[in-house]
């Protein structure tokens, strides 16, 4: 979604990273630069997504895998 709430964490549910997407209607994109809220540099490893969507209240859940 445009406008939403993307939190990421570890695989054991410590919050990484949380960041509030505010894109234009036609631009779905979001660039994370792979650190943590404390500017460490995440691990390789597993990690969980959560997306909640402001406008609509859905939510979405995923994982996703670093391989450095």
């Amino acid at each position: 979604p445009t406008i939403c709430t993307i939190r990421i964490y570890t695989v054991s549910g410590v919050l990484i990273d949380k960041i509030e997407v505010n894109n234009a209607f036609d631009d779905g994109s979001i660039h994370w630069d792979m650190q943590t809220n404390e500017g460490l540099e995440i691990a390789a490893g597993m990690y969980i997504y959560h997306v909640k969507s402001k406008v609509t209240g859905k939510e979405k859940l995923g994982k996703f895998a670093v391989v450095k």
